[in-house]
């Protein structure tokens, strides 16, 4: 790696390290597996560091293709028990909300019917686009700006089709909780 290439990793590195670990710590049980996963996506991209093209995509969807890709490594490689569970409750609104929960606990059979029930309404209910939105605000916990830059579309859309997502989303489940 050449002087510029490894100036340019670092960059990358003090930009996205604690985008990346807040990702993956949202889609495994352990932090250690988190930091490790982390560690994996950044050692990917310093070998591929000088492939990086900004006409393709923006530096941070790169990141997270390389995060997304790692992530589905461990998941083929890794055949221990991986659970995410759901937890609801009554917003501002006085409407049910369910959000998946992002730290691990120790639920049962009950929380993967829940999580299961909401994966199947997202598929069903929702258009591609929606699940695509739906998985970064809700899954993934990114802010609208973080969504309108890796989908490169504008802020009026992404906070439009979230409100119509939670709108169909509570529509759905709501009967099957109540």
């Amino acid at each position: 790696m050449n002087t510029q290439t490894a100036n340019r990793f670092n960059e990358i590195y003090a930009k996205y390290y604690d985008y990346v670990l807040h990702y993956l710590q949202s889609k495994v049980a352990m932090r250690e597996i988190a930091e490790d996963l982390t560690q994996d996506t950044f050692l990917k991209i310093a070998e591929n560091c000088e492939y990086f093209n900004p006409q393709k995509a923006s530096l941070k969807t790169w990141v997270f293709n390389y995060a997304n890709n790692t992530l589905t490594d461990y998941y083929r490689t890794d055949k221990s028990s991986k659970n995410t569970y759901v937890d609801g409750y009554v917003g501002e609104d006085g409407k049910e909300t369910f959000e998946l929960a992002s730290e691990y606990n120790q639920g049962g059979v009950e929380e993967r019917e829940i999580y299961r029930a909401i994966r199947r309404t997202m598929r069903k209910t929702l258009t591609p686009q929606e699940q695509k939105i739906a998985n970064l605000y809700f899954l993934q916990n990114l802010k609208y700006k973080e969504i309108v830059d890796v989908l490169d579309i504008s802020m009026g859309t992404v906070k439009g089709l979230v409100n119509r997502i939670k709108v169909k989303m509570q529509k759905k489940l709501m009967p099957l909780y109540v």
